[in-house]
């Protein structure tokens, strides 16, 4: 039963009634509990709390991206000639040979 056919109800019998919403797989405004056991008989004026269903908590979807694939790595392969002085003093002083700086020119 919704909860504007409860309220009714309970107004037509001079019941108040009072109700919390909650979290349910019921549909929204749903009645899916009450604090008095149907048929208890109560005075006049008793206020009847009711649990009142949300209705089912919404899902949102993830979001849907098609899968990437990774490109292919590419080998790139160059070929690079350097022009180097052929005056250069080397070092072998560390387990790399390097050109540490142009050797000096012969004096004149």
């Amino acid at each position: 039963m919704d909860i504007r056919t409860a309220a009714s109800m309970l107004t037509g019998k001079n019941l108040k009634y009072d109700y919390d919403l909650v979290e349910s797989d019921k549909p929204k405004d749903e009645v899916i509990e009450q604090d008095q056991a149907k048929g208890t008989e109560v005075p006049e004026g008793t206020v009847v709390k009711l649990k009142v269903s949300k209705g089912p908590a919404e899902t949102t979807a993830p979001p849907t991206t098609p899968p990437t694939t990774e490109p292919e790595p590419q080998v790139v392969s160059k070929t690079v000639t350097l022009a180097l002085p052929s005056t250069l003093q080397w070092s072998t002083s560390s387990r790399f040979t390097r050109a540490i700086a142009p050797a000096p020119r012969p004096s004149s």
